[in-house]
């Protein structure tokens, strides 16, 4: 019997001590992730700073539709049938615009709540890439500190990181989605009036001709405003040539001058030009640039059914219309195509 009693003590004795030791365990770890995602961080942030757009791409909602969302301002509510986050709530309490988010979570799971403080960081990699930074701090339960001490609470540890950052990969392609969205349209015939322009001549690929015409705008901006040379309207790509089955491109980009004006300057790789008038059939596409040839073939197809006469060595005209207030979903960018084109 004192056999049993004594063993009976120090199982006794190994249970406190155990429960000691987890409850000064201070059971917190720290989380860290990143993964780039193919669109702007204006676009991410939006999506991130407001949680009723959680439920659309977040596996929490996307994977069980049964899962409740209640959302007032900065804080979320929700309720699930997964024992892994049963119930929680989330607060925002910082937000730096495109940049920073940071919340605090209380969730629920089968052994007890746990707390996380979480920062989001983003950081622009280009005109439409951004890194995601996920930094978690994770606070757990008494249970939950005796699973890691049993070698079977990893799980809690990077259940909500890992739950997020898979998520993301749902985000990236809605916003890919989104962003690749687009619409072309016949506009009719019109006239390009004669104009005078700031203009000059370059040579792309047709892999590198949208960002080569920009490159040549931005530096045309550059110069007209180093010099006070005034600008007055959008500005052009006139695409002269195209060669090698369409995939090297002769062309000049331009900006439209305010009447009368003589340049002063003398730079041979940029000159004042006048643009003729000329007949077009005007087609437009509402969307990223890249697309453009989508309205230029409907044009073509268009100018074959209605047999008009096309002298293309005339020039194609590209009018970036919101250019210089760029939005940052490019399927709001608009652009005019003008098609040489005769009755």
């Amino acid at each position: 019997m004192k056999v049993l009693k004594y063993l009976i003590y120090l199982i006794l004795l190994l249970l406190i001590g155990g429960a000691i030791l987890i409850s000064t365990d201070k059971g917190q770890y720290k989380v860290t992730k990143e993964i780039t995602l193919n669109a702007p961080k204006e676009m991410v942030y939006d999506v991130f700073k407001n949680w009723e757009h959680w439920q659309s791409w977040h596996k929490r909602w996307t994977d069980d539709k049964t899962t409740s969302l209640d959302s007032q301002g900065n804080s979320l509510v929700w309720a699930s049938n997964n024992k892994m986050y049963e119930k929680g709530e989330a607060t925002f309490t910082k937000n730096i615009p495109y940049k920073t988010l940071e919340f605090d979570t209380d969730i629920k799971t089968n052994l007890g709540t746990m707390t996380q403080q979480n920062k989001i960081n983003l950081t622009g990699l280009g005109e439409l890439s951004t890194e995601v930074k996920w930094e978690s701090s994770v606070t757990l339960s008494f249970w939950q500190k005796l699973a890691v001490r049993l070698g079977k609470g990893d799980k809690y540890i990077q259940s909500e990181s890992d739950l997020f950052v898979s998520s993301l990969l749902m985000l990236d392609s809605k916003l890919v989605e989104k962003m690749n969205l687009r619409n072309a349209e016949v506009l009719g015939l019109t006239i390009l009036p004669k104009r005078n322009h700031i203009h000059t001549a370059t040579a792309s690929n047709k892999e590198n001709f949208i960002a080569t015409a920009r490159k040549k705008i931005d530096q045309l901006y550059s110069y007209t405003k180093e010099y006070g040379i005034p600008i007055n309207g959008d500005p052009l790509v006139v695409i002269h040539k195209r060669e090698n089955n369409n995939q090297n491109f002769l062309f000049s980009v331009a900006l439209p001058l305010i009447d009368g004006y003589e340049l002063n300057l003398e730079n041979p790789e940029i000159v004042i030009g006048v643009f003729k008038s000329r007949s077009t059939l005007k087609t437009s596409l509402k969307g990223n640039y890249k697309y453009w040839e989508e309205a230029l073939e409907l044009g073509i197809e268009y100018i074959k059914q209605q047999q008009l006469e096309s002298p293309l060595e005339e020039g194609i005209v590209l009018k970036w219309v919101n250019y210089k207030d760029l939005p940052v979903n490019p399927a709001e960018w608009v652009t005019e195509v003008y098609i040489p084109a005769y009755e």
